[in-house]
């Protein structure tokens, strides 16, 4: 049971969806690293995290990405993962709604051992205005299959930022997903985007997640870079 609850909070920690069906721009780099510092746990001991995520656009229509991630409980690592990836856009005439495309594959590590991962996806966003304000919104179902695990592991990931000002942005990020034993696992984590400069913007805020009966919480921290 405690080897499972893990897989499954790795799962539903992991990286948010940061551009979900956009792609970058030919050249362009996006970076992220943040952590997650525990605040409750129920039943589990506590458990903090640290992730790295990147993607570099290689064409108008292909962007290449790692995805890494990591948990500890105090100083010793428990669990993570590390995936490539690369994703491409499905419609290149110009239009309101993205929808891309990814497949990507890596390994996960757990009390169990490392596993080989295979996962693939498909997004679509649309961006939208509010009066004065602008937005976002966009979705990703997920399919993965990981070695010595029965079944596929299916994922939602949605998004919903909003625009503020010039320097704030507000995002929410919700994450549901259903392991191939039955296992269901979710989180939300609401944030707030501060943009220091043009190329550097400073994210925190709060995650909540479940991992079958397990809950947690957390506050959660990142550096968005650009360049």
């Amino acid at each position: 049971m405690r080897v499972m609850v893990l897989v499954l909070w790795c799962l539903v920690s992991a990286s948010p969806a940061l551009a979900g069906a956009w792609l970058r721009k030919t050249g362009e780099t996006f970076l992220s690293t943040g952590a997650d510092i525990s605040i409750r746990t129920d039943a589990v001991p506590r458990r903090d995290a640290a992730r790295l995520y990147v993607e570099h656009g290689l064409h108008p229509h292909l962007t290449l990405g790692a995805d890494l991630f990591a948990t500890a409980q105090g100083a010793q690592m428990d669990g993570g993962h590390g995936i490539v990836f690369l994703r491409s856009s499905i419609f290149r005439a110009q239009s309101r709604v993205a929808l891309s495309v990814s497949a990507g594959m890596g390994l996960r590590a757990s009390l169990t051992g490392t596993h080989t991962l295979h996962r693939i996806g498909i997004a679509a966003g649309v961006p939208f205005r509010k009066t004065h304000h602008s937005g976002w919104a966009s979705a990703e179902a997920i399919f993965e299959h990981q070695t010595g695990k029965p079944g596929l592991t299916r994922k939602i990931d949605a998004t919903f930022g909003l625009t503020f000002s010039p320097q704030w942005q507000g995002v929410v990020d919700l994450s549901l997903q259903r392991d191939g034993s039955g296992y269901n696992g979710m989180e939300i984590a609401p944030r707030a985007v501060f943009r220091a400069n043009a190329s550097t913007r400073l994210v925190f805020g709060l995650k909540a997640a479940r991992a079958g009966n397990i809950r947690t919480r957390a506050l959660s921290f990142d550096i968005w870079r650009s360049f």
